[in-house]
């Protein structure tokens, strides 16, 4: 049936052309450079030279100038970059990934490609989303970002766009490139340098970069407004201490309480607080102690990219990218879970007392398990390619492959069962910093926790272009068809000790699995009259995990009504397959505190319940539907406006449910339509003992909004040239529903979605001299969803938590060529030295997905020709 349905689409005549066939200015201030594309083989100028897609362009010269040293850091000042990008995060179990989504449908929903192609995904981040830390800045040649969906050119997850990383491809001399910034607060200092070198003939080129770059990391104490405040309890464990605290239990292992909190007796007075339920009084301690809020990193890299002309028809090309990551991050020492004391333990404080009881103890293993993960990356990305010109077309033939490996090694985590057996045999009391533990004690509490974790990708490619024999008004219509067929592994695993859950803090869910898919597309290119071009495309892929196949096609116009003006309009249709992570990962158990409002409603207090998820191989792949419209006008010469009109709608939206999402769907007797999927299991007496969550197909995302660009350009003969530019987005809904029994609600303005980004930039250039400032601007935003809103509202509760202050950076940028001796760019991001509002409802106290805590950062950088 598949194999008929891939015979019958060679023949569909729907198809597009490609979305990349730019080339970007090379002058500008900074990374969101937003820029003009020229369609390959135009005869027109400026408004001519847009697409019927929406395309921006970064090129290398921004880059350099915005004083930013990776890809991800880039792509998170762009305006429509609506929720954020993913950050690499200290303390995170992917402090070593980063990745960023348009509209705000997520990294899993937005291609990578490395010069047209897919790379291996992220291994540490489930094989969703590629990882951007790992490509070298200083080999890309410009960024070409398509702000439209692509499934029908590209396949699956090009639902919110595609981020094409263009690498370079011709140099011919040496060239240094050394680079170096700090921050006025300390930290996130880094340096680096690259070397360029390459040479070229009529018929051969090869050139070849190579780069390091270090990054130190940002650790608490370095920003101390987000550090602890004891006076607030702000960033404050108000329950895990080193010296304790501990609650009488009706047995040991059971957590049926019989008094209050207590602190240890060492616990120092000014550190002591009360419950928040009047339950008597904990000892706190300032959990951000030893925490890295970024990652230590360096990174090194080898690219190369050769090509050679066989003959006057054939060439071939190869390219090769080697790098090697190491980050490292410190997070807050271990906390203990379900640790207890009987009542005749001399190290129980209740011991020897009228009261001795049996204790439920609450510990951190300060000097313990301090804990430090290194993260040691791998890629290599290799791709051969043949191309054969003929006078009736293009045959193309490429072969790429493509590897990540990670080893995370993290010292240390704690064996559950060796500290409590310490704590039964009084080698380690809980109640005193280290635990008063001999060096052999502490040795068998501490686990150096590993993790494996690989992703491969081989890919083969083969195409055709060329022209029919149909003449129209605008010109001879032109086509492309080909095939793609790849493979994928992804293999994600913690050591046993951990799998088998005898370590405190760490979990399973490990994963392992691959699949191929094969996919065969068309594409057109029809110039109806001089004026009007329709481009069209189709494609199909086909899975063996899970077994399905997706036709996705689209359809765009460009229409140029004037030599002022053009007005374009797209449709595409985008799906994005459930990934190996969601289909095949291992069970993982965790303990999360919910309401079971089916015993008592919202009345009773969060109990803590066991809850367990894994991956589904019934997922279905996700589907949307895409429509945009825009113009682009040219009013006066040097004077451009662009404005685009984007609608997404996403269905089979892949949505993790929560443990207490579950229990709610019990409450409403909904559970039974998910086929065991989900489950609350109870026993005799109507008491949770597990709950069973996972990955569900619903309804999905609704995105709406608008971009725009102005720019002006005042050029003069004597005094030099003026550059202009305001760009923006605005998001007009933002609506989802987060679990089945929600209703849709639109967040724009609220958690996560600030409703506008705004950039304006002016420069100033003569004779060599360059100058640059550009301000950022990001709207406020509510601190709670609008759900949790409504509901609050509807209870007459306060609100609990805060919101979000608007934020802006000032950047200034200044260079200077001279011209045989190299060029100098001096820099400075956020000039000002703003930091967003301290939010003490979250973890890291700011938005780290849409906000920063850098500071003012000083740049400087020096490249040279030879």
């Amino acid at each position: 049936m598949k194999k008929n349905k891939i015979a019958l689409l060679i023949n569909v005549t729907l198809a597009s052309t490609a979305a990349f066939n730019g080339v970007a200015h090379a002058n500008d201030d900074s990374a969101e450079s937003i820029e003009r594309v020229e369609v390959t083989g135009s005869r027109l100028n400026r408004a001519d030279m847009e697409s019927a897609l929406p395309v921006t362009v970064i090129s290398s010269e921004a880059i350099v100038a915005s004083g930013l040293t990776d890809i991800s850091d880039v792509l998170a000042d762009l305006p429509f970059n609506t929720t954020g990008s993913v950050i690499s995060d200290g303390g995170s179990s992917a402090a070593n990934h980063a990745g960023s989504g348009m509209r705000g449908l997520g990294s899993e929903r937005t291609l990578v490609l490395v010069n047209g192609r897919r790379i291996a995904p992220s291994a540490t981040y489930g094989g969703t989303a590629a990882n951007l830390n790992l490509i070298p800045v200083d080999a890309v040649a410009r960024l070409e970002i398509l702000r439209d969906g692509a499934s029908a050119i590209y396949g699956s997850d090009a639902i919110g766009g595609v981020y094409n990383i263009i690498l370079k491809k011709e140099y011919d001399g040496l060239a240094l490139k050394v680079n170096a910034s700090n921050t006025s607060d300390g930290g996130y200092g880094k340096r680096g340098a690259t070397l360029m070198f390459g040479t070229a003939t009529d018929t051969a080129s090869s050139m070849t970069v190579v780069e390091l770059q270090k990054q130190d990391p940002v650790k608490d104490g370095q920003r101390p407004h987000i550090s602890t405040n004891r006076e607030t309890s702000y960033r404050m464990s108000s329950l895990y201490a080193p010296e304790g605290t501990y609650r009488p239990v009706e047995e040991a292992g059971k957590n049926d309480y019989t008094g209050d909190y207590v602190p240890g007796k060492d616990c120092p007075a000014e550190w002591i607080v009360p419950d928040s339920k009047g339950l008597g009084f904990r000892c706190g301690y300032a959990n951000t102690k030893g925490k890295d809020y970024l990652p230590e990193r360096t990174k090194v890299s080898i690219f190369n990219y050769s090509k050679m002309d066989i003959s006057d028809q054939l060439s071939v090309n190869s390219q090769m990218l080697i790098l090697n990551d190491r980050s490292s991050t410190e997070s807050s020492s271990l906390w203990t879970d379900e640790l207890y004391m009987e009542h005749d333990n001399p190290l129980n404080p209740t011991f020897g007392t009228e009261n001795a009881s049996d204790i439920r103890v609450y510990h951190r293993l300060a000097d313990v398990a301090d804990r430090r993960a290194e993260f040691d990356s791998l890629v290599l990305d290799m791709n051969l390619g043949l191309s054969y010109e003929l006078e009736s077309g293009v045959f193309d033939v490429s072969f790429t492959h493509s590897r990540q490996d990670v080893d995370v090694q993290t010292n240390h985590y704690a064996f559950k069962g060796n500290l409590q057996n310490a704590v039964n045999e009084g080698r380690y009391n809980p109640f005193v910093r280290g635990g008063n533990a001999d060096a052999a004690t502490i040795a068998s509490i501490r686990h150096t926790a590993t993790r494996e974790s690989y992703s491969r990708m081989n890919i083969a490619n083969i195409a055709w272009s060329s022209e029919l024999p149909i003449e129209l008004d605008g010109g001879t219509v032109a086509y492309s068809i080909g095939a793609e067929t790849s493979k994928q592994v992804i293999f994600d695993a913690r050591d046993a000790q951990q799998q088998a859950g005898l370590v405190q803090g760490a979990y399973g869910g490990d994963t392992g699995g691959e699949r191929d898919y094969r996919a065969v597309f068309t594409e057109f290119s029809i110039p109806v009259t001089e004026d009007i071009v329709i481009n069209a495309a189709s494609r199909y892929d086909e899975y063996d995990l899970p077994d399905v196949g997706q036709l996705s096609s689209s359809i765009n116009i460009r229409y140029e009504f004037s030599d002022k003006l053009v007005l374009r309009g797209s449709y595409s249709e985008g799906f994005r397959a459930p990934a190996i992570d969601d289909l095949l990962s291992d069970k993982a158990e965790s303990y999360n505190r919910v309401f079971d409002r089916t015993t008592c409603g919202s009345t009773c207090e969060r109990e803590q319940v066991l809850r367990v998820s894994g991956g589904d191989l019934t997922l279905k792949p996700e589907s949307s539907q895409q429509i945009g419209f825009g113009l682009v006008a040219d009013p006066f010469e040097n004077f451009s406006i662009t404005l685009d009109y984007y609608h997404i709608s996403l269905d089979d939206q892949i949505q993790f449910i929560d443990a207490q999402d579950v229990v709610n769907l019990e409450a409403y007797g909904l559970l039974d339509q998910f086929n065991g999927k989900l489950y609350v299991k109870r026993d005799a007496e109507g008491e949770i003992e597990e709950v069973g969550s996972g990955n569900i197909n619903m309804e999905g995302y609704l995105s709406e909004g608008i971009d725009w660009e102005i720019n002006y350009k005042l050029v003069t003969q004597d005094i030099g040239d003026f550059g202009f530019k305001f760009s923006g987005s605005y998001v007009l809904e933002y609506s989802e529903k987060k679990t089945p029994t929600s209703d849709r609600y639109n967040h724009v303005g609220y958690e996560d979605v600030p409703e506008y980004r705004l950039i304006f930039k002016t420069n100033y250039s003569y004779d060599g001299f360059y100058v640059g400032l550009t301000y950022n601007y990001m709207a406020s935003f509510y601190g709670e969803d609008a759900e949790e809103e409504f509901e609050r509202q509807s209870a007459g509760g306060e609100k609990t938590v805060e919101d979000f202050g608007s934020f802006a950076q000032l950047n200034l940028v200044t260079s200077y060529n001279i011209e045989n001796y190299g060029k100098v760019v001096l820099g400075a991001r956020n000039i000002l030295n703003e930091y967003p509002d301290v939010n003490e409802s979250l973890r890291h106290g700011y938005n780290a997905d849409l906000h920063n805590i850098r500071g003012r950062e000083i740049y400087a950088n020096y490249q040279v020709s030879f």
